[in-house]
């Protein structure tokens, strides 16, 4: 009518804003574990996610790095024994999961002798 054609609509991208945090959270695990001699791996929960984000979107991410550890853990590149943070102090636990990773949690890399 006005000369305008009609939009089409763009196909679906197959890198959404959920798989992208996915591969920084693969990219990030990854570098602590590799890059440090430490066989002893820190990683700050709370120093990586902002705090201005939304409690659902910091569970999502949470949870990657929970997937993110398991997929660690199946290619036997980590300990199966793991420390978390919680007010300060540290803790051990047989499994990580999104609640008690708020603050941090520690792993331990597997010496291949």
């Amino acid at each position: 009518m006005y000369g305008f054609a009609a939009k089409a609509k763009p196909k679906a991208s197959i890198i959404t804003f959920n798989n992208c945090l996915f591969i920084i959270c693969i990219i990030f695990l990854s570098f602590i574990i590799f890059s440090s001699i430490n066989i002893e791996k820190v990683f700050l929960v709370r120093e990586f996610i902002p705090s201005k984000i939304s409690n659902q979107r910091k569970a999502t991410i949470k949870k990657y790095f929970i997937q993110v550890i398991e997929l660690l853990q199946n290619y036997d590149l980590i300990e199966d024994n793991y420390k978390y943070v919680s007010q300060g102090k540290i803790y051990k636990t047989s499994k990580l999961d999104v609640k008690n990773i708020s603050e941090g949690f520690i792993l331990y890399e597997k010496l291949n002798l």
